[in-house]
């Protein structure tokens, strides 16, 4: 007599088999080409909206999956910072930045940082390629720098108020501004490998705050814009 049960146990492996090649196969394919190994490093990210982490998303997103959050109730601290190679802060288009203290950050970032209107979590959300090319750039620059680093991603409502006033550079709202120009330091840090430096406004609504450096300033230009205003600057 045929035996079901072993044919049953059969075909239940195989077709567990197959699921199995399917899935390892389609994950190797779908998975992120990153720059560096992301569990080489530990990583805080701060989302400026709680139950709405658009930077969250883009971690996982990029195959980044050792991550620390915090948020305005689960504050950033000085152990925080000592204890992580980077920050990033998330696209806060009038989220809530309580969780940064300047002091702290002064104290603490002591590695490469960006400071860009690009809010490209939230694009990476959306599936823009563009976007997810730049923060993969901009996490291997900061990364390849000594000391604990920070990239905070804005947007055209966002003011940075967290930023500390001695790194000599403020920020004011602007209805976005298109980039004229990737200076030579911008070139040369890669941040813009394989993107096309005369679309890099033409996100789906990125903007670029406009940047004030103060003389005695650390800060250099990474784009400038319509106005000779820096966009992007890196410490």
């Amino acid at each position: 007599m045929y035996n079901t049960n072993k044919s049953f146990s059969i075909m239940s492996l195989t077709i567990g088999f197959v699921v199995f090649v399917l899935t390892v196969f389609t994950s190797s394919v779908s998975a992120v080409d990153l720059p560096f190994d992301p569990t080489d490093y530990n990583f805080l990210i701060y989302s400026p909206y709680p139950g709405n982490d658009y930077i969250t998303d883009a971690m996982e997103h990029l195959g980044i999956h050792n991550y620390d959050v915090r948020n305005p109730t689960n504050p950033v601290t000085p152990t925080d910072i000592a204890s992580h190679d980077i920050l990033i802060v998330g696209w806060n288009a009038n989220g809530n930045t309580n969780g940064l203290i300047s002091k702290d950050l002064l104290a603490g970032i002591t590695g490469r940082i960006i400071l860009t209107g690009h809010d490209v979590d939230f694009h990476i959300v959306l599936d823009v390629e563009d976007a997810q090319t730049f923060l993969i750039n901009a996490i291997n620059y900061v990364l390849t720098g000594s000391g604990t680093g920070l990239i905070t991603l804005g947007d055209y409502l966002n003011t940075f108020p967290y930023l500390p006033r001695e790194w000599g550079v403020s920020a004011q709202i602007s209805d976005g501004e298109d980039i004229d120009e990737i200076t030579a330091e911008g070139l040369a840090s890669g941040v813009y490998d394989g993107l096309d430096h005369n679309d890099m406004s033409d996100w789906s609504g990125t903007y670029h705050n406009k940047f004030t450096i103060n003389s005695g300033s650390l800060f250099v230009p990474f784009e400038l814009g319509g106005t000779n205003i820096a966009n992007c600057h890196y410490l």
